[in-house]
């Protein structure tokens, strides 16, 4: 099986009870089917402890105490089920967590989940651009009869796209104008796709993988992107433009914590706020502050993007969309930039690489440990 996976992925070490946001607290804790039947038959005082702090349903659990704590945490943050039974018997979630892996066909990817704040602490802090490893190391391994054409033009299409914003971090093209970039080229991907126009895609794609800055399709890209958009570049402005709407749909997913409540309700009313004197030279000052002390960082919002493009464009090979893909990237990356303006304003208009970090997880961990969020975030993707 092909495996594929971001340079850090391997880097990954849990911090343990050192964790600001333990996933042993608070976190909703399922007992894969193994585990949970194993569970049910060990014998003795453990045994007999494990029973009582599980629960089952469509998704079995561990039933968490008042204060939300894993009922095995102990008070030295330390799990009682390692400490007594070993790691090789906890359930597959806690071992796994926050790697991921997705399997299509003979192909597998895996990644490190935003939430987890230790790996967003390696992937932002990290100056290098996101690299990805195959474990073959033949160039486009995936497009050597191991994989269906319609999978591999997707790698393909997918590589082009993270090929440009990969070209934006070492600073050949904008920020601004990367992201009308991509989704100029997710267009053309897309119409591909949908019309099993497989081999005219992995001719196109290919072409923007060889680029290099001065590559004509490339360059042609950049420009009808730029030009449709009237010149103007992607940037908080346009968030501010996109806002009401993109709160709208913010407001319809399933709420799994408080912090995102008074997070998502501070965002907004800062937004409000700006908005409002957004044309007054008070407005353009603070904007134009706010992106003077973030620019620094945009290198992270440009792995912010590679990130979900990354995560996510592989589930355009079950519908056809990879269009919801690219936006749902972007869309991601306009709410993060948001969350940003208001921590800075909070912040006595100051502003982070630990603020970066800790954004990026409250907004991984609302969206991504919710599969009926990510479902419906795709879904408005399809008509937004």
């Amino acid at each position: 099986m092909l495996h594929e996976y971001p340079k850090y992925f391997e880097q990954f070490e849990c911090i343990g009870g050192s964790c600001k946001d333990s996933c042993c607290i608070g976190w909703e804790l399922d007992i894969d089917e193994e585990t949970y039947d194993y569970y049910k038959t060990l014998e003795g005082e453990f045994g007999d402890r494990l029973r009582a702090s599980m629960r089952e349903g469509d998704d079995n659990t561990f039933v968490l105490k008042k204060d939300g704590r894993c009922p095995f945490l102990n008070e030295d943050n330390l799990c009682d089920i390692f400490i007594n039974i070993g790691e090789e018997c906890l359930c597959k979630i806690c071992t796994e967590y926050p790697r991921y892996s997705e399997v299509v066909e003979g192909y597998m990817q895996s990644d490190l989940n935003l939430s987890c704040m230790e790996a967003g602490k390696l992937i932002f802090s990290d100056k290098a651009v996101i690299t990805y490893v195959k474990n073959d190391e033949a160039a486009y391994a995936y497009e050597e009869d191991k994989l269906s054409e319609s999978l591999a033009a997707l790698l393909l299409a997918r590589d082009s796209i993270l090929g440009i914003l990969q070209i934006a971090y070492k600073g050949k093209i904008t920020l601004g104008n990367v992201i009308h970039t991509i989704n100029k080229v997710a267009g053309i991907e897309h119409e591909y796709y949908v019309a099993s126009q497989y081999v005219k895609l992995k001719k196109y794609a290919k072409s923007l993988a060889r680029f290099g800055y001065n590559n004509r399709h490339f360059n042609k890209v950049v420009s009808e992107s730029i030009e449709e958009k009237d010149t103007r570049e992607f940037s908080f402005d346009t968030v501010l433009d996109n806002w009401d709407e993109i709160y709208e749909i913010l407001g319809e997913m399933e709420i799994l914590d408080d912090v995102w409540e008074q997070v998502l309700e501070d965002t907004n009313n800062h937004m409000a706020e700006i908005s409002k004197i957004r044309d007054l030279e008070e407005g353009k000052k603070l904007i134009s502050d706010f992106e003077n002390c973030t620019k620094k960082y945009e290198d992270t919002d440009i792995k912010v993007l590679m990130y979900f493009i990354f995560r996510y464009m592989i589930r355009a090979y079950d519908d056809n969309n990879i269009k919801s893909k690219i936006k749902f990237a972007i869309f991601s990356y306009c709410v993060i930039k948001a969350m940003d303006y208001a921590r800075w304003h909070d912040n006595g208009f100051a502003y982070s690489l630990a603020d970066r970090i800790d954004i990026a997880h409250i907004y991984s961990k609302e969206v991504e440990h919710s599969a009926e969020n990510v479902d419906y975030l795709l879904e408005e993707m399809l008509f937004s």
